[in-house]
């Protein structure tokens, strides 16, 4: 079993016009994780829970997708 898979969201029409890619993958700690990597090779984000099973790994991923296309950006250092 591959420990990396690449997953591209359905709604990516041209894989050469994506910026960045989600990978879901196996950490040192023998758990399931996404990460979104830009195709410079950056990690731009990172699940914060792991999963034991990969397909879980997979639905947390597909919620962020789902849910967040339109999340709020708020500048933390200004709540005090």
């Amino acid at each position: 079993m591959d420990d990396v898979e690449t997953v591209i969201p359905v709604s990516a029409a041209d894989a050469s016009a994506v910026l960045a890619r989600f990978e879901v993958f196996r950490d040192r700690g023998d758990e399931w994780r996404w990460r979104l990597r830009h195709r410079n090779g950056n990690v731009i984000a990172i699940s914060g829970e792991g999963y034991t099973r990969k397909h879980d790994a997979k639905k947390g991923l597909q919620s962020v997708v789902r849910n967040a296309p339109d999340a709020e950006i708020t500048d933390e250092s200004l709540i005090r």
